[in-house]
């Protein structure tokens, strides 16, 4: 199963998982996606360096907006040429479980992916092998990772189109919910909304770049 790989990273401190994103989670995608935007130059450096695709856009504000992921996502999705593709933050890692999955799995097309994430803080925790950090109590199918085939019945009732919105999880969520949502306790996922069976590694909180790269983890 070839999927496409799409990540926003935009600053310097996005720019420092991507040594991360290379030696990790790269090997799993058939291709990987950077988009950033004109002004970057640290991040399109490193994209070369690590040999990623890397789209250069200013639609992260479009019509005045802080960051308008959704408008991005619109902008690269018509030159994506494979059917599955993976919306991920730059700050998520997948497992070596995780990424052997994908690898050797023919998932249904008409399902929604996403999966629970451990929060990793630190470069020294992520070097454990036995990783005892908080499990992040939210539900699944975020915009942390969302992987979609866009021959889907849902994408063709929508469009290929992603909510284009100042507030990145309202986006997240109306998109997620095309397919379905999770029971109140947020223990199962309804209608064509699935879980994966593995948990992703977040390097550092939800919805803030805090990851402690370490000394000298990147140049």
């Amino acid at each position: 199963m070839k999927i496409d790989a799409i990540i926003t990273c935009v600053g310097e401190k996005s720019s420092k998982f991507l040594e991360l994103i290379t030696t990790k989670n790269k090997i799993y995608f058939d291709h990987t996606w950077i988009l950033t935007d004109w002004k970057d130059t640290t991040t399109f450096n490193l994209t070369q360096q690590y040999e990623l695709g890397c789209i250069a856009t200013d639609s992260f504000y479009k019509n005045g907006a802080k960051f308008n992921r959704g408008a991005v996502f619109n902008e690269v999705f018509p030159s994506i040429e494979n059917d599955w593709i993976c919306l991920m933050d730059i700050d998520i890692m997948l497992p070596t479980q995780a990424g052997r999955y994908l690898l050797n799995q023919e998932l249904n097309k008409e399902y929604l992916y996403g999966a629970r994430r451990i929060l990793v803080p630190s470069m020294e925790e992520l070097k454990k092998e036995d990783k005892l950090a908080l499990e992040c109590p939210f539900g699944v199918g975020f915009g942390y990772f969302q992987l979609f085939n866009k021959t889907c019945s849902t994408v063709q009732k929508y469009g290929l189109h992603y909510p284009e919105t100042n507030d990145v999880l309202e986006g997240d969520w109306i998109f997620r919910n095309r397919w379905g949502n999770m029971n109140q306790s947020l223990t199962e996922c309804k209608d064509l909304l699935k879980e994966l069976p593995f948990k992703l590694w977040h390097l550092g909180a939800p919805g803030n770049i805090s990851f402690n790269h370490g000394k000298g983890f990147i140049s």
